[in-house]
């Protein structure tokens, strides 16, 4: 739901920052389509693209992780 997106997102100013050091670069080639999706979703939820997909990919992680 949107309301739980805004609360998940926000917790980078907190709780997910990392420096600079750790972090690494690369290019991700998506589907226009899907690029779309991904950024009007981002704008809807008032963060950057970058933040959205992180989260997505930090959901992603812990999910895993704990059915591992």
């Amino acid at each position: 739901t949107p309301n739980r997106w805004r609360a998940i997102i926000h917790e980078k100013r907190g709780v997910k920052k990392v420096s600079n050091d750790e972090r690494i670069r690369f290019t991700l080639r998506l589907p226009t389509q899907l690029f779309e999706e991904l950024g009007k979703e981002a704008t809807r939820l008032g963060v950057s693209l970058n933040s959205f997909v992180l989260q997505i990919l930090w959901n992603w992680s812990e999910q895993r992780n704990k059915s591992v």
